[in-house]
Formats: structure tokens, sequence, C-alpha cells
């Protein structure tokens, strides 16, 4: 229903207003909120997302390992480069 809809996008404009004011257990509230609330399958997996940022990527915790490859095809991940100095430079070019 359209109220349902209207709490929903509410839930998550409060959820990006906490992540981003530095409250990450009140975005982690407004999210599962969302979910609580049964949304469409793309609102659902996009408030998944943000829970993924919520309880793993705020500032101060320790990045998340992942493998990828050098620009000259090694393999490489991250735990590898632990104690470095390492610069991530996402981009995409769709």
């Amino acid at each position: 229903t359209k109220s349902k809809g209207t709490r929903i996008a509410a839930m998550m404009t409060l959820g990006h207003v906490r992540l981003h004011a530095g409250d990450p257990s009140g975005a982690k509230t407004a999210f599962q909120g969302v979910l609580d609330s049964q949304p469409a399958i793309d609102i659902e997996k996009r408030t998944k997302g943000y829970l993924f940022e919520v309880n793993h990527l705020q500032v101060g915790m320790v990045a998340p390992d992942f493998a990828t490859k050098t620009m000259d095809g090694k393999d490489i991940n991250l735990a590898s480069l632990r104690g470095k100095t390492v610069l991530l430079n996402f981009w995409a070019s769709w």
C-alpha cells in the first residue's frame, strides 16, 4: 500500500541520516525496520547492503578481507598487506 511505501521510504531516509551522522546503532535500527516491513526485493537487497556497511565498514573497524588481481594479473588479498599503507581506489565505468 501507499502508506507502507511511505513508511519504508522514511525508514530508509532515517537510516541514511543516522549512518552519515555517525550513529550506526540508529542506522541499524532504521534499516532493520525496513527489512521487518517486508519491502520489495530490490529494496530488501539494497537495505541488506546498508546493514553490511553499518556492521562492517565503519571508521575504526578493520576492513573486511577481499581478494582481487593486480594490474599485472597477480592474485592479491587485503590481509597480505596488513601493516602496510594501502590506498584503495574503487571506480566503475557503467
